[in-house]
C-alpha cells in the first residue's frame, strides 16, 4: 500500500478542477451511467494518484501546477502514468535516509 503523502487541495483553479472532477463521478455513480460501475473505484484512487506530494518539504504553489498537470493525464486517460509517478514518490518516501554524522 502507498504511505500517506497527500497535499491539502489547494484552492483556486487546481482545487476546483478536482472537485468537478470528482462530483463528475458521483453523478455517474448516482445516475447510472456506464461509469457507474468504476466511479467509486474512481474517486477511491483519485487522492493517491492525483494529490500526492513531489517531496516532504514541496510548496503550495507546486501542488496547484502539479495537479493540473495530473488532472490533463487523469482527463486523457493516462493512469499507467499517473500510478509510475506515484510509485515513483512513494518508492523514495520509503527509501532510507542517510545520515552524515555533522559532530566528527
Amino acid at each position: 500500500g502507498f504511505r500517506p503523502n497527500l497535499f491539502h487541495l489547494p484552492n483556486g483553479d487546481a482545487g476546483k478542477k478536482y472537485i468537478k472532477e470528482i462530483t463528475r463521478l458521483i453523478d455517474a455513480w448516482n445516475d447510472e451511467t456506464p461509469l457507474e460501475r468504476i466511479a467509486l473505484t474512481a474517486i477511491h484512487v483519485s487522492g493517491a494518484l492525483l494529490l500526492q506530494k513531489p517531496r516532504r518539504n514541496s510548496k503550495n504553489c507546486e501542488h496547484k501546477a502539479l495537479l493540473l498537470k495530473r488532472l490533463e493525464k487523469w482527463e486523457k486517460g493516462d493512469f499507467q502514468g499517473l500510478l509510475s509517478e506515484a510509485t515513483v514518490i512513494q518508492s523514495r518516501l520509503n527509501s532510507p535516509v542517510l545520515c552524515v554524522d555533522t559532530t566528527a
